[in-house]
Order: C-alpha cells, then sequence, then structure tokens
C-alpha cells in the first residue's frame, strides 16, 4: 500500500466550491471587522469611510484580485479530474504572484 492510497482525493468540482467558500468567509470577515471599526465613530465619518474603503475596494479588485483569481482558476483546471484535497497542486512561488 502506498502513500496515494490515503490521499484525501475528490472531484474538481470540489476544489472549486471549497476555494469560494473560503475566500467568500474571507471576505464577510473582513466586511465584520470592518464595520466593527466604522460604527463607534458616528454615522457622519462612517459614511465617508465607507465611501472611500468601497471605492479603494473596487480599484483593489479590478487591479489585483481578479488576475490573482484567474491565475489560480487556470491552475485548478489544469489538475486531473480528482486532485487531493488538501494539496490541488503543487505551489511554486509563480502561483501566488
Amino acid at each position: 500500500m502506498t502513500i496515494d492510497h490515503f490521499k484525501p482525493a475528490v472531484p474538481k468540482c470540489w476544489l472549486f466550491l471549497v476555494s469560494g467558500v473560503m475566500w467568500s468567509a474571507v471576505g464577510a470577515g473582513m466586511c465584520a471587522a470592518a464595520i466593527g471599526w466604522l460604527l463607534p465613530g458616528g454615522a457622519a465619518w462612517t459614511t465617508e469611510f465607507a465611501a472611500v474603503g468601497a471605492i479603494l475596494a473596487v480599484a483593489a479588485l479590478r487591479l489585483g484580485f481578479a488576475s490573482l483569481a484567474r491565475k489560480n482558476i487556470r491552475r485548478l483546471r489544469r489538475l486531473p479530474e480528482r486532485g487531493c484535497f488538501f494539496r490541488p497542486g503543487k505551489a511554486t512561488s509563480s502561483s501566488f504572484s
């Protein structure tokens, strides 16, 4: 019996689902933290900071996170139909840049 026998192999669609749920949870946590920081400041400052934060978030999404997400989607698509749940592909330094 080899070590490959113990790999928790899952269909590729599960890797996409789990990564989407994980990043959604990260985003929800960041929003909760932002609300916690903004609420004690009062309504006037909260609205202004929220507007600036939303503009910066859209810019970051367009300039950075969208290309990073596309790279990771391409990496997941190149994997075999069943991949290891915990390490779906060998990560290299270029995978995250």
